[in-house]
């Protein structure tokens, strides 16, 4: 409930902060969202008629990657996540759901396959709603149709700011460390210190694949934090330790 509280508080010291049209659109946009989601939670309210109940004991897997998904569940008690398995066998947490959310439903809508596995956080109580099911429940509340849209996206939204979180930390990472290779590499050939590395911003993004403007982002974000300047076919490292301390802390 933060965003509300500020909300309040920011209206009522109003007059004291002379807010600028920036910070009222960011206060309407929160506001706004907090009443969709209230809006959607009341619509999905519906399923806590149904008796197609599954009941699952904390740490209980629902379903895993690559089952098949014949419907998709409403979280009317309890609390689930769901998550998947990275190549490294490490467990890559994505979403969570609490009591009157629903879960499974990209999988549901689109090619019939789960890509990602949900397990209950704690003993809860799951409303199972296949087509057959969905179908009646629409055709006596239309308005559901809407409101699955709108969580279907709002998942897609959170899972792409994930994704592209995950790409750019990595690509932070792996720009870093390849700077401070290359100056290695330089040192062992010629026996001197250098810190400037004779490289395009377009040599970068070949060597590992990235975009120009995922290599432009990054460097960007390396010369705020004053650890590198950028010239002309050039890339000067400032300070090597506080670059290696970076790469170490991300």
């Amino acid at each position: 409930m933060p965003c509300i509280i500020t909300y309040f508080v920011v209206l009522k010291y109003n007059t004291c902060y002379n807010l600028t049209m920036e910070d009222n659109k960011l206060i309407n946009e929160v506001v706004n969202i907090r009443l969709r989601r209230k809006q959607i939670r009341q619509i999905l309210a519906v399923f806590d008629e149904m008796d197609t109940i599954k009941w699952v004991k904390n740490d209980e897997v629902i379903y895993v990657e690559n089952d098949r998904a014949n419907s998709f569940y409403y979280l009317k008690k309890g609390k689930v996540k769901t998550y998947t398995i990275l190549n490294n066998d490490t467990e890559k947490q994505l979403l969570l759901y609490e009591e009157g959310m629903v879960f499974g439903l990209g999988s549901f809508y689109g090619n019939g396959i789960r890509y990602t596995s949900a397990v209950a956080l704690l003993p809860s109580e799951l409303v199972v709603i296949d087509q057959k099911c969905l179908q009646i429940i629409t055709d006596q509340h239309p308005k559901l149709i809407h409101a699955l849209a709108m969580i279907l996206a709002q998942d897609l939204q959170i899972m792409i700011k994930q994704t592209i979180a995950a790409s750019g930390d990595r690509a932070n990472v792996r720009i870093a460390r390849y700077l401070l290779r290359e100056i290695r590499r330089h040192k062992i050939a010629t026996d001197q210190d250098i810190n400037l590395i004779k490289v395009t911003q377009d040599q970068v993004a070949n060597q590992f694949g990235y975009s120009r403007a995922t290599v432009n982002r990054v460097l960007r974000n390396l010369v705020s934090n004053k650890l590198v300047r950028v010239g002309y076919g050039v890339i000067e490292v400032i300070d090597q330790r506080r670059l290696f301390d970076y790469c170490q802390n991300q």
